[in-house]
Parts: C-alpha cells; structure tokens; sequence
C-alpha cells in the first residue's frame, strides 16, 4: 500500500466519521487568479484573525473547506495551486469556525523573553518540529483537536497524528524555547519588526505575504550587522528607520564617525539620528 492509499483510507475515514477536512493554503504565494478561483469555486477561512493584522486576511494562511468531498477532489485542487502554497489536508471533530479559530489562535506563540510574536505553525517545514515536542504544555492544546495532517515534504508526504479530541484543550499558547528557535530558524526581532512596522507603516513593506515580510525586515538586520553596529537595539533601530526612510542609515556620509560614537563611545544610535535629524531641521 502506497503513502497515497493509506493517505485516501484516512480521508475517507474522516468522511464517513463526519469530520471537518479542510486543506491549508498560503494565500499570499498565489497567483492572483488562483486566488480568485479558489475564493469563487470554495469556501475559505483565513487564519490571520489578530488585531493588527486582520488585513492580511486574504493574503497569508487559510483553510479551504473540504467537507463531505471525495479525495480526488482534494488532489485535484492540490495539483492546481503553486507548491509552495500548499501544507495539506487535516481532519478534525471541530466544526470549521471552532478549527478557524484554533488554528488563527495557534499562529501566535511566545518567544524566549515572553514577547508575543507570529508563527508560521502550519507550515510544512515548522509543523513537524512542533510536532516532535511532546513534552511542551501546549503540545496538547495545539494537537489535540487534530484527528490527522497529511503534509507534502520532499521526502513525500508525512502524516501526523492528533488527539482527535472533540474539543479543545485549555488554551496554552506555543512557548519557544532555544532548541525550539534554532530548529525553526526564527529570529525574534524580525519579527518584532514585522509587527511594528504593519501596526503603523504597512505601505513600507513590498509584499502582503507575511513570510517576504519577514525576509525583508531580516535582510535590514542583516545589513545593519554588516554596517558594523553589535548591539541589539542599535541594529533594530538601524532596521526600522532604514525601512521607513527608504534607504540604510549607512549612506550618510558620516557614516564612520556614527559608528565610532555607537561602537566605542556607547551612544545609542537612536539618540544620535534624533540629534541629527533635528540639527538637519534646524
């Protein structure tokens, strides 16, 4: 027996069982007329449900309902959406709004230093690794509506296996640890970044999908490093005011003598760019 049949009986298990079965999309990595297609021909349920970011509602993840539809119906559509769109198929005794809010609530996790930021949990290469942690608290909570989840990976496709309960545990959001945050290559303070600049500069960014958010706020940090700065702070501030000016910090031509005050004299670099703007002003 194929990973395809044994993935087929668990479909049709859920369907004779009445469960939901909805497939996850990352509506943001399709192509505008995939989108509409799929928003004309299905029933959609985007996960982005947090203030401050239920605007992206139609560009980051979703859950397309399947409900009562054979499999074929299911590969189907999966064949016809961008591969890097597609995390699956799950089956859950949840009805679709109580799975809709499970799964919107489990994109928020907490990182180390308690802050709250966004996570990519049904994603093909991050599902897994949370999977695996059995012993976190809030492996129950995330798992324990969940009957089955079929994942494509490039070895294939890897089912995990839930709780199947009929309701959902109480809530315990997704906490990360170190091991957690290298597994999951998550650096913390794009995200940070990510979340300041939708809540009050969303223009700046040059994509909706959440994922290009990220790289781009990544690649400022990277660039800040790179411009010399080793404090944390000193490189968030760099990121973010680069961001919103539309061009590195670095390109001042004094350049050198900022990075000497920030480096060996201490001076925040925001202290400093304050002085200089206002001096620029005056």
């Amino acid at each position: 027996m194929t990973e395809q049949d044994v993935a087929r009986n668990d479909w049709e298990a859920a369907l004779a069982a009445e469960q939901t079965l909805v497939m996850v999309v990352e509506l943001g990595l399709l192509s505008d007329e995939s989108r509409l297609r799929l928003f004309t021909e299905h029933t959609v349920w985007p996960l982005l449900l947090q203030p401050g970011v239920t605007h992206l509602g139609n560009e980051g993840p979703a859950l397309i309902e399947l409900n009562g539809q054979p499999y074929a119906n299911y590969i189907q559509l999966h064949e016809q959406l961008t591969r890097s769109a597609r995390h699956g198929w799950l089956s859950s005794r949840l009805d679709i709004i109580e799975l809709q809010k499970h799964l919107g609530d489990a994109l928020a996790c907490r990182n180390i230093d308690g802050e709250t930021l966004l996570i990519r949990s049904y994603a093909h290469n991050v599902l897994p690794i949370l999977h695996a942690r059995h012993e976190q608290p809030w492996h129950t909570w995330l798992f324990g509506p969940i009957v089955q989840w079929w994942l494509p990976t490039s070895q294939g496709w890897q089912p995990l296996q839930g709780l199947a309960q009929s309701e959902v545990p109480p809530y315990h959001p997704i906490e990360l640890d170190q091991p957690l945050v290298d597994a999951l290559g998550i650096d913390p303070h794009a995200q940070a970044l990510v979340t300041e600049l939708q809540a009050n500069a969303p223009e700046i960014f040059v994509s909706e999908c959440h994922g290009e958010r990220l790289n781009q706020a990544g690649q400022a940090l990277s660039q800040a490093r790179e411009a010399g700065l080793t404090r944390q702070s000193d490189q968030y501030f760099y990121a973010l005011y680069s961001l919103l000016g539309g061009k590195p910090i670095n390109q001042n031509p004094n350049w050198p003598e900022i990075l000497q005050r920030v480096e060996q004299g201490g001076q925040p670099l925001a202290q400093i760019q304050v002085e200089l703007d206002e001096d620029s002003q005056g």
